[in-house]
């Protein structure tokens, strides 16, 4: 199997996405909704909520990876700059190996800022129920 980026687009994530995001899992932490509050904090403004970004992760291993039976069986997340809202980001998604024995794929998914700085990297395990190679061919 080859590897590389296999998925990459611009993201950004606006204030209401954070907003619903906040009133949907309760976290409502003023350094993600209240613009006052974040400007008074060392990051200067709203940043996103991790496990929003996490969840953007997932919509791009499901658009490479078609199938409602693919899922993620292990992921590792490490936050490395902040991600503000409403500024412009590149999400990818890297095919990094394959395990045909045990039909995994390890993909990193990763947040670069707009000078190609890393904010969030995420390493993925990836299983279907059938060969997954087969799907990405």
């Amino acid at each position: 199997m080859d590897t590389g980026v296999i998925y990459e687009s611009e993201i950004i994530f606006s204030k209401e996405q954070v907003r619903q995001f906040a009133e949907v899992t309760g976290d409502k932490n003023p350094i993600h909704v209240d613009e006052v509050y974040a400007a008074k904090t060392i990051f200067g403004k709203n940043i996103v909520h991790g496990t929003l970004i996490e969840a953007t992760f997932s919509k791009s291993l499901m658009q490479n990876f078609p199938g409602s039976s693919v899922i993620v069986i292990n992921r590792n997340v490490t936050f490395l700059r902040p991600v503000f809202v409403g500024e412009t980001y590149v999400l990818n998604c890297k095919i990094n190996s394959f395990d045909e024995a045990s039909n995994t794929i390890l993909v990193t998914n990763s947040i670069l800022d707009t000078k190609g700085k890393f904010c969030v990297r995420a390493k993925c395990t990836l299983k279907n129920e059938t060969n997954i190679l087969a799907k990405t061919v």
